[in-house]
């Protein structure tokens, strides 16, 4: 008896189906393999976040020259607004990074930036306060000579770093950098002496003694605050108060205030009293009581002196002049205006 190999155990007709489901597999396989790839190379392609510098501000300044010893103390505060730009579908997942203020190529301030994360196609912004450091300015000649001359060169340098995951199988990494220079300017221009600002607060009066349709006695108290504008302290010297009644000073007061540190803003009150003697023989004053209204003036003036840049003293002077009216029925003070 012969042998029959093949035959009509695989029929050739089972076999091209099983052939052709295994060619279709693969060609499906490798095609969405081929899509993948191109999508990882074009649409889902990692790319470098942005990192924009939309503003500095800067929010305090204070030098103090040495000349003498050809030196300078510079407390330097810079407001940095950023914003960042995410390119990719995906979102960025950025770890804790750092912002870096750099003067002449040495690190002299650096602030965090804290971790997060930026949608696709999104754009967050980031505000970051840079200080200096100024023991990391020791040794730098170069301090003296650009602060004599007016300028600051500094540089601010940004650094995020994260992952962005790509079909949510590939974690890739990137990161956004940011270099920026600019100059600040510290010419003398800049620290030009302002004079101190006195604003009145309140106005009472805290006694009206009448005698024969004529004042004989009027006291009253102002409360005012000083506000100084200056990068560095206001030392008053002594100021005075008057008070005016249609022009005639009828009465002043001294003014004795402590030191104004920068920026800073001090509250004081000192009694006025109209000196009868000095109203006497005024005949407005009658009518004035008959019209049951009386007007004065309040006249302050506070001298003083600052300090730039620790060596120069220059004198400015904080003044206010306000008028008002006196209510004789109801023994009160009207409102005041104030320049």
């Amino acid at each position: 008896m012969k042998a029959v190999y093949g035959g009509d155990a695989f029929p050739p007709s089972r076999s091209r189906t099983c052939r052709n489901v295994c060619l279709a597999a693969t060609s499906v396989v490798l095609v969405a393999t081929i899509v993948l790839v191109i999508l990882c190379l074009t649409v889902f392609k990692a790319k470098d976040p942005t990192t924009t510098v939309n503003s500095v501000v800067l929010k305090d300044l204070d030098l103090a020259l040495n000349i003498p010893r050809l030196s300078v103390d510079v407390n330097l505060t810079l407001g940095v607004d950023l914003s960042v730009n995410n390119p990719n579908k995906v979102g960025f997942k950025y770890k804790n990074s750092t912002a870096f203020l750099n003067y002449r190529g040495t690190n002299v301030g650096e602030a965090q930036i804290g971790s997060g994360e930026i949608f696709a196609d999104r754009t967050k912004s980031m505000n970051v306060t840079l200080t200096i450091m100024a023991d990391r300015l020791l040794g730098k000649s170069e301090l003296f000579s650009d602060v004599v001359a007016g300028t600051l060169p500094l540089n601010t340098l940004t650094k995020v770093s994260g992952e962005v995951s790509v079909l949510g199988i590939f974690k890739i990494h990137v990161v956004s950098t940011s270099s920026c220079d600019f100059r600040i300017d510290v010419g003398l221009t800049n620290y030009k002496p302002k004079d101190p600002i006195t604003l009145v607060d309140a106005l009472v009066l805290r006694n009206l003694e009448i005698c024969h349709h004529a004042p004989k006695l009027i006291t009253m108290v102002m409360s005012f605050s000083i506000k100084n504008g200056n990068k560095v302290a206001f030392k008053p010297s002594k100021g005075t108060a008057i008070l005016f009644y249609k022009g005639v000073n009828v009465g002043e007061a001294d003014i004795e205030v402590g030191k104004v540190a920068p920026g800073a803003t001090i509250s004081t009150n000192v009694t006025l009293t109209a000196l009868a003697d000095r109203l006497m023989g005024n005949p407005a004053v009658s009518y004035d009581m008959l019209a049951g209204s009386m007007p004065f003036n309040t006249f302050t003036k506070v001298p003083g002196k600052v300090k730039i840049f620790g060596m120069a003293k220059v004198a400015v002077t904080s003044t206010n002049l306000c008028g008002f009216d006196i209510d004789i029925r109801s023994r009160t003070v009207g409102d005041y205006r104030c320049t």
